[in-house]
């Protein structure tokens, strides 16, 4: 009888919690900006100035905080458009996008403010 009564409540438990876990959906993580960089969950954008640039190759970004970020315009998988007038010392928005399997950067002047 013991045995039945504790089956019983364990089973009643476990049905009680299902509805529980469904009704918390999990919610993504707010945009981080920290120097220069926004992000989301399908986009990163860092603003900086360029301090190293291999055309076709490399691109090297100093951001607001001192930070260095790397960008790699060479991989095959990667869809890359750089601006012309990107040059060694100009302020830069490197835009970063990841849709499905599609992965695009986009390298422009940054806002003159």
């Amino acid at each position: 009888m013991r045995s039945r009564t504790l089956t019983a409540l364990l089973g009643a438990a476990f049905l009680a919690a299902v509805p529980l876990a469904a009704q918390q959906s999990p919610q993504p993580p707010p945009p981080e900006q920290k120097g220069g960089q926004a992000r989301d969950s399908n986009s990163r954008v860092v603003s900086g100035t360029v301090t190293e640039y291999r055309v076709g190759k490399w691109l090297a970004v100093r951001t607001a905080d001192n930070g260095n970020e790397t960008f790699a315009l060479d991989d095959k998988d990667l869809k890359v458009s750089v601006d012309p007038s990107v040059a060694v010392g100009s302020k830069v928005k490197v835009t970063e996008r990841v849709n499905g399997d599609s992965r695009t950067l986009t390298v422009e002047p940054a806002a003159q403010s």
